[in-house]
């Protein structure tokens, strides 16, 4: 039949001849086989399937519509309690929604790709049938489905990620994501500026969870963690998934992680075209919601000093990037601040940065951008990012008006909750936890190699 995303378990036969086709219907913890109608005695969640030496899966991208149907006198095993009450989501049908899981669930560890696709179109049919009940498992299933993350098929992790989304965004949660959502006044009305983004708590459980897997495996966040982190802005939204992660990457203990992860964040938000809403609103910072975004992320960027400084100049803050970049003497200078320097000029000659360039030309409405730019070209070493910087700022006569018609000075105006000198102590503060956190790793490491130096045998 091709009522619902199956699996075709062939035992003995070639890919190429036609399987046998075995389907058993999960009833009330009762199994029925379609070639008799006895009546097996009631049997628990089956824990471990042992599969043959084939299997053989549907190839279709989408789940079929119509499931083959439980049958319509059956019960729920468990009780209305344990799984949730059935609310007609598939009509008078009641079955063990822990059961199917427990059949499910196994084969999302298995090693052929075709198996956990089906699994998880199964995942995704039964959430739309049964909403209520399957947000009850959420915690149940996202263990395995974090662990799928790791899968080195892209659609594997593709249809993860949505399977992910979906059970984050479920409605049976009643409960709203913590992104910054401002209100404005017009006359005297006051209208809710974005629309409120409905997520569960499962979300940030499971970011928190996704940052755990970045931190203790590098090689997954250097080989998967940016397509992760878009994929879940198109699902989700990069907002929420944005404002989340500032706030989680805000209270990380391990500062080379999260100053880590905000130059990957930084990355991406410069780079990827999922993102492009997010970036023309902090490019644009037209309204509460933009002012307040900035804000968002940026106690989480000041743990890295050069991405602070791309963010301010996106949001073409340039009075606070120049005072930031004048703060450059106070704090230690790594060969990975000059590194990242180096990565943001090739960033600003990108079409990311159109706007900034073509700024330049107005050095008398812009001072604080060219005195930013300059700042950075003294930072840089002269190597090629040197030159190319320096050879776009020598074809603007900066110097010559810089002190001539200060009257137009263009400058925004950011709301008055917003305190500058406030979020320059917050950047120099973390940036001193990442000096102290440093040398005393620096002084450990001398120690250890000193100790082991004087006590080891000649």
């Amino acid at each position: 039949m091709t009522g619902s995303p199956g699996i075709n378990i062939t035992p003995t036969q070639s890919p190429k001849s036609s399987p046998t086709r075995i389907r058993k219907q999960v009833v009330s913890g009762k199994t029925t086989s379609p070639k008799t109608s006895k009546t097996s005695t009631n049997v628990a969640p089956p824990t471990k399937v042992t599969l043959p030496t084939q299997v053989t899966l549907p190839t279709q991208t989408a789940p079929p519509t119509q499931p083959i149907p439980p049958t319509q006198t059956g019960v729920n095993e468990v009780g209305s309690n344990a799984e949730g009450p059935d609310t007609g989501e598939v009509g008078v049908v009641k079955f063990s929604l822990l059961t199917v899981l427990g059949v499910l669930m196994p084969h999302m560890s298995f090693t052929e790709q075709e198996t956990k696709l089906e699994t998880l179109r199964w995942l995704l049919w039964l959430h739309d049938k049964l909403p209520k009940r399957m947000y009850l498992q959420t915690g149940k299933l996202f263990p395995s489905l974090q662990r799928m993350l790791a899968d080195i098929s892209d659609r594997v992790l593709n249809l993860t990620l949505k399977v992910i989304a979906t059970l984050s965004m479920s409605d049976a949660g009643h409960e709203t994501c913590d992104v910054p959502v401002a209100t404005k006044k017009k006359g005297r009305q006051e209208q809710e500026s974005t629309a409120i983004i409905i997520l569960n708590k499962y979300f940030k459980l499971f970011l928190v969870e996704l940052m755990k897997m970045f931190n203790s495996d590098r090689i997954l966040l250097e080989n998967k963690g940016s397509l992760i982190i878009r994929h879940l802005c198109v699902f989700v939204d990069a907002k929420a998934v944005y404002c989340t992660l500032a706030e989680i990457l805000s209270t990380e203990e391990k500062l080379s992680f999260a100053s880590l992860m905000v130059r990957e964040l930084n990355t991406i938000l410069f780079s990827s075209a999922e993102l492009f809403d997010l970036r023309m609103q902090l490019q644009n910072m037209d309204g509460p919601d933009s002012w307040i975004l900035f804000k968002s992320l940026y106690d989480c960027w000041c743990h890295n000093a050069i991405a602070t400084v791309a963010l301010c100049l996106l949001s073409q803050n340039y009075q606070h990037a120049a005072n930031i970049v004048a703060k450059f003497g106070e704090i230690e200078i790594t060969s990975e601040v000059l590194q990242e320097t180096d990565r943001l000029v090739q960033l600003i000659e990108s079409p990311i940065f159109t706007f900034l360039r073509l700024q330049l030309l107005s050095p008398n409405q812009y001072p604080n951008l060219v005195q930013t730019m300059y700042g950075l070209l003294m930072l840089l070493p002269q190597t090629n990012a040197f030159e190319s910087l320096n050879g776009r700022l020598s074809s603007v006569p900066i110097l010559t008006t810089l002190s001539e018609n200060k009257k137009k000075v263009v400058s925004r105006h950011p709301p008055k909750d917003i305190d500058f000198d406030k979020l320059l102590n917050h950047f120099l503060s973390v940036q001193q936890k990442h000096f102290s956190t440093r040398h005393s790793q620096v002084k450990q490491t001398l120690k250890k190699v000193l100790f082991e130096g004087v006590v080891s045998p000649v």
